[in-house]
């Protein structure tokens, strides 16, 4: 009798694994994969797509949510095993809202460690993208946050405030961070990390 029913067990396990099979075989495929860009590799209609959208989404608050969201739960989402889950889900998040504006929209991202060396003569701090150095009060006055108006944690204007007296210290290098791919074997090791570098920086 045992014999029958570990064969019985074998066999449904065995149709188990086929049904599973074929069923991975029927699937559609996923039809919602995107695909991040570097923000300077982007063509000129596509940077303004998402100028567009970001637009959109500071009118209708989308910033304030999300920058509330960070602030409250940091002390939950930093130091510790959640920092990678989190982040990925609030980018994806971000991500989703914008393409309630526009399907097209895909957060580019800034491959910042190619002005490491120099970050604030970037491109990406100019007026053509994000915009430089704030001004009087520290308020954005140019790039595609010029002279917004925020309302969390209380209304003051977009303040940004390079460090070094307006010419920020390098970053740290591509090979300080290639440094932690290679040696890091756990999670547990390459979260503080990165944590405590360059997404710190």
């Amino acid at each position: 009798m045992k014999l029958f029913s570990s064969a019985i067990t074998a066999t449904a396990i065995a149709l188990s694994i086929l049904s599973s099979a074929n069923a991975q075989q029927t699937q559609p495929r996923c039809s919602s994969l995107v695909t991040r860009k570097e923000i300077l590799s982007l063509t000129s209609s596509e940077w303004n797509l998402i100028k567009g959208v970001y637009s959109a989404m500071q009118r209708d608050g989308w910033f304030k949510w999300f920058a509330y969201l960070h602030d409250h739960w940091f002390g939950q989402i930093h130091g510790n095993s959640q920092f990678f889950p989190f982040h990925r889900r609030f980018v994806q998040d971000w991500e989703s809202v914008g393409q309630r504006y526009n399907r097209a929209f895909v957060q580019p991202y800034w491959d910042e460690m190619r002005d490491y060396r120099a970050p604030a003569s970037s491109r990406v701090l100019t007026s053509a993208y994000a915009g430089g150095n704030g001004q009087r009060n520290q308020c954005v006055t140019n790039g595609v946050q010029a002279n917004w108006q925020m309302s969390f944690p209380n209304n003051h204007c977009l303040r940004r405030q390079f460090s070094n007296n307006g010419n920020i210290r390098p970053w740290y290098s591509p090979e300080y961070i290639q440094s932690f791919i290679q040696r890091d074997t756990t999670m547990a090791q390459f979260r503080p990390d990165i944590e405590f570098s360059i997404h710190g920086i």
